[in-house]
């Protein structure tokens, strides 16, 4: 049942000493747990062969919209605050009502419903802490960022390539700090902002996006940076992550 779901917490948040993990050891635990069939698709969407978003056919739109619609029934009403707010403020005028908001999530989830269902409400919740309730009635538009969001996107450590990867996806480039002199909370204003503009698109959506880092800064001390991130940046990263619009593929 989907009263199961839950939102990220300080509590459900695995306490993880970053020093002490070995990322190499822990992905490849990780992908052994995978069958050979899931690690060979998952190595060949991220070179670009193929997209794990399986084809869409009437009949399969259809049924995930039907069954995504029973999961948000389902939820319980603690997990969905805000999605029961955009209902009743705006029961028919909201942009989450449309097939296309709808599909957006599906196809984030790999047209998974119940997954979707989660991911909607996350978003929802986040993107109302971040930018008021006005997300509620209508998309994220670049005028939500308010002053310090501008200045942090002008400042151009998070922005989007002019060009596709061969495999048609958009590429966002992380270079320098990514703005590390700016609170969580505007870095993820400007993540939600680019992730929602740049999948408006239906091949966006499915095949998702493609992420460089540069981050020359990387072995740098927390006290060479001008923004330390604390315990709260773990938590707040967490509630992006798991209401984020666009899937990074690669």
């Amino acid at each position: 049942a989907s009263s199961s779901l839950m939102l990220p917490t300080a509590q459900s948040l695995p306490q993880v000493d970053p020093r002490a993990v070995d990322v190499d050891d822990l992905l490849s635990k990780e992908l052994s747990r995978l069958s050979f069939q899931h690690r060979s698709a998952i190595y060949e969407e991220i070179h670009g062969v193929r997209t794990l978003c399986p084809e869409e056919t009437p009949e399969l739109v259809e049924e995930c919209l039907h069954q995504l619609s029973v999961e948000l029934a389902c939820m319980g009403p603690n997990l969905k605050t805000a999605y029961d707010e955009a209902c009743l403020m705006y029961p028919e005028t909201s942009y989450i009502h449309t097939n296309e908001f709808k599909l957006r999530f599906l196809r984030y989830e790999l047209m998974n419903p119940k997954k979707a269902a989660l991911r909607i409400v996350s978003f929802l919740e986040c993107a109302v802490e971040l930018f008021g309730k006005a997300v509620l009635q209508r998309p994220l538009q670049l005028s939500d960022l308010g002053k310090d969001g501008m200045d942090c996107l002008r400042c151009g450590d998070y922005q989007p390539l002019p060009f596709r990867d061969r495999a048609g996806r958009r590429i966002i480039a992380f270079v320098n700090t990514f703005c590390l002199q700016y609170p969580i909370e505007v870095r993820m204003k400007v993540i939600y902002y680019l992730h929602w503009a740049l999948t408006e698109d239906t091949e966006s959506q499915r095949k998702g996006l493609v992420g460089v880092l540069w981050w020359p800064t990387l072995g740098c001390s927390q006290t060479e940076l001008s923004y330390a991130p604390g315990p709260r940046d773990h938590i707040l990263g967490a509630r992006l992550y798991a209401g984020n619009p666009a899937r990074v593929a690669a």
